[in-house]
């Protein structure tokens, strides 16, 4: 979706006259002063889908409630509970042009969530924010209860035996069940805690904040 406001690309296409990197986010809004920047190149998916649906329950029932800044700390602090556990990252900004720091952050963001699905760990709610004056602040929530130390990786089905010997090479505990072969691996991370404290020590955090660190909270 792209707003215009001051017709800069009128009848023209703004995906091929603008930097692709500006223009990752759901939301593509032209500013009336710099036309190659995106002033909403920091919209998350996730936030955008969110702001829609309160737009249309807005519009449903009108209310200044809509207008009043939510204290996201406290929306999580009261979903946790003795199950669950609440997780903030702490992501100091770097300097520069706002648009672009949030940019960063965002990423940092994304990459996060997306390496605790691969590793199994469905966040219950995540979410984060950044006021432009202090540090960034990420929440996830997840069940308090740790992963299991193995895990069971599907292979191939023993009749594809090309495809099968080549999977027995790559994991060194392979068994057979239900006509597939399978493996047995431990997990390099059972707590949500531990892989999050290793993606902020990645050079792409490192590369996208001045510091950074999470609190159990």
């Amino acid at each position: 979706m792209v707003i215009d406001a001051e017709k800069y690309y009128r009848g023209k296409d703004v995906f091929k006259l603008v930097n692709t990197s500006k223009l990752a986010s759901p939301l593509i809004v032209i500013d009336p002063v710099q036309k190659d920047r995106n002033a909403a190149a920091a919209l998350s998916i996730e936030k955008f889908e969110h702001f829609k649906k309160a737009a249309g329950e807005f519009l449903k029932n009108p209310s200044k409630d809509f207008f009043i800044k939510r204290d996201l700390k406290s929306e999580f602090l009261k979903q946790k509970n003795k199950n669950r556990k609440l997780i903030a990252v702490e992501l100091k900004p770097l300097s520069g042009k706002t648009d672009v720091v949030g940019s960063k952050l965002l990423k940092i963001y994304e990459l996060m969530k997306e390496e605790l699905k691969k590793h199994d760990f469905e966040a219950i709610k995540a979410d984060w924010e950044w006021d432009k004056k202090n540090d960034a602040v990420l929440y996830f929530l997840f069940d308090s209860k740790p992963l299991p130390k193995n895990i069971e990786i599907g292979g191939p089905p023993v009749k594809m035996a090309q495809h099968a010997g080549n999977f027995r090479k790559k994991h060194k505990k392979t068994f057979i069940k239900n006509g597939k072969v399978f493996a047995a691996e431990q997990r390099k991370f059972t707590a949500p805690e531990d892989i999050l404290d290793s993606l902020v020590k990645t050079q792409f955090t490192r590369e996208r904040s001045k510091s950074s660190k999470i609190k159990i909270l």
